[in-house]
């Protein structure tokens, strides 16, 4: 017998036109989200992305952080 699990996958991308001096406000930022929850991160400060979830940090090898840069 097969059982059939759904889940859901969402990027969210944020953009500002112009650099804000606002502290924690980056030009832009995406993440990925599992189910509404965060798995992980890129902002225009750090400038890499990176895992939010320690089981993305395990299965995921660098390489894979380092084309997602």
């Amino acid at each position: 017998m097969w059982f059939v699990e759904k889940h859901s996958l969402t990027y969210i991308y944020t953009a500002f036109s112009k650099p804000t001096d606002l502290p924690g406000i980056h030009e832009f930022t995406a993440m990925g989200l599992v189910d509404n929850t965060m798995i992980d991160y890129f902002d225009s400060d750090l400038k890499r992305k990176g895992p939010k979830q320690p089981w993305m940090q395990e299965k995921m090898d660098k390489n894979y952080w380092d084309k997602g840069t």
